[in-house]
């Protein structure tokens, strides 16, 4: 049994797609300042930071760190506990 089923991908044959459509990206984490360190301290272990209660800003500042660092990774998250709309709605704040 799949510990979250609710993610769980699931096609029918007859399901069709609606055709992709043109979208413009915005890059959130351009605007934030490079001395940023309310989210990000240095080092490299971070933690404390539940990424799915951040507020706008705070997705800026981790857009900002993921250009730089180019990987970040944190453990814990409660991505999986969430509604799959809600956690596709964190994902597109970043970025398609």
């Amino acid at each position: 049994m799949a510990r979250h089923p609710h993610h769980l991908p699931t096609w029918s044959p007859g399901q069709k797609s609606p055709p992709l459509k043109p979208f413009e990206h915005c890059e959130h984490g351009k605007g934030v300042g490079t001395s940023y360190n309310s989210l990000f301290p240095e080092g490299t272990t971070v933690r404390g930071i539940q990424l799915s209660a951040l507020t706008s800003a705070g997705k800026d500042e981790l857009a900002r760190s993921v250009m730089e660092r180019k990987v970040v990774a944190f453990r814990g998250q409660d991505f999986a506990d969430l509604p799959v709309e809600e956690a596709l709605k964190f994902g597109e704040y970043l970025g398609r």
